[in-house]
């Protein structure tokens, strides 16, 4: 499934795929296909995307970016 959340937040703030999946490791092919649900994303990388997101939106919580 697609991760319109995650999707929405990066946008809002300000992030592209390139950077995301540069903070992952991976490339931004990879990190498209778990972005739309093609692939699903590791418990290190939530992590990762967690605590950059919540770094800058303190109010964030997981379910706010992963669960629908």
């Amino acid at each position: 499934m697609k991760q319109d959340k995650l999707i929405k937040l990066r946008h809002a703030l300000g992030f592209s795929q390139q950077e995301i999946a540069d903070m992952l490791g991976i490339t931004k092919g990879a990190y498209s296909l778990k972005e739309n649900g093609k692939r699903n994303f590791n418990q290190q990388e939530i992590g990762v995307i967690f605590t950059k997101f919540s770094e800058i939106d303190t109010t964030l919580n997981m379910q706010d970016i992963f669960l629908l």
